[in-house]
């Protein structure tokens, strides 16, 4: 995993500082965004959110509603994972009011799932409940797997502290059944990469073999 990650910063490091040097500002707050999000999950929050409002930045001066959104609501998940719940709040709500009117039920699922967490670990569950029933049935109505998953777990986890132990257990249920599905999706086209690599390999051995024959052969016509 170690290793994955670093190829990854060196990846976006060297896209980000191309980007730079091209004066390419969509593509850079795009690489910026997609940066932040390795950093958000190892943890390194000052670094993320350094990079959430650089794209911001880049796309307000672009005039791009829909990449700044994601960059605000972003940060709110970045802060809202450090346990900066009233913060984090105000920027996934902002956020959300920004892409309602574009309808990106990816992106909102996922802020009101953060927005549900910050209410349970508040003790607010009846609130919790409601954010987390709206971001389930916004992510089935697009058939969004990973957001109708996330929303499983989390309706279940409400209601354990809830004490509602039959609805926990038909979420939890759900919820397995989603990730078993997500996962065998995965596999498959894991399998797929892997036959398009070979398939490439054992074509490139093909070009290779001829043009050695080739070569071979004029080697001969040369000598004769």
């Amino acid at each position: 995993r170690h290793g994955k990650l670093d190829l990854a910063y060196s990846y976006y490091n060297r896209s980000i500082n191309i980007f730079k040097s091209e004066k390419d500002s969509i593509r850079l707050a795009t690489a910026l965004l997609n940066a932040s999000e390795v950093y958000d999950e190892n943890e390194q929050f000052d670094s993320a959110l350094i990079l959430l409002q650089e794209a911001r930045l880049l796309f307000d001066n672009l005039d791009f509603e829909v990449g700044e959104a994601y960059a605000i609501g972003n940060i709110g998940l970045v802060k809202t994972t450090e346990g900066k719940y009233g913060e984090g709040q105000e920027y996934l709500n902002e956020a959300i009011d920004r892409l309602e009117k574009f309808g990106d039920n990816y992106a909102i699922a996922e802020y009101q799932l953060s927005i549900s967490e910050i209410y349970q670990q508040q003790g607010d569950t009846a609130t919790a409940l409601n954010y987390a029933q709206q971001s389930w049935e916004m992510a089935e109505q697009d058939g969004l797997l990973e957001q109708m998953r996330n929303a499983s777990e989390r309706l279940a986890s409400i209601y354990v502290q809830r004490g509602d132990y039959e609805q926990a257990y038909l979420h939890q249920t759900r919820y397995l059944e989603l990730k078993d599905s997500i996962n065998n999706i995965e596999v498959v086209q894991n399998l797929a990469d892997m036959r398009t690599e070979f398939e490439v390999a054992q074509k490139q051995s093909e070009i290779d073999l001829l043009t050695e024959k080739r070569n071979y052969q004029r080697k001969i016509q040369v000598g004769l």
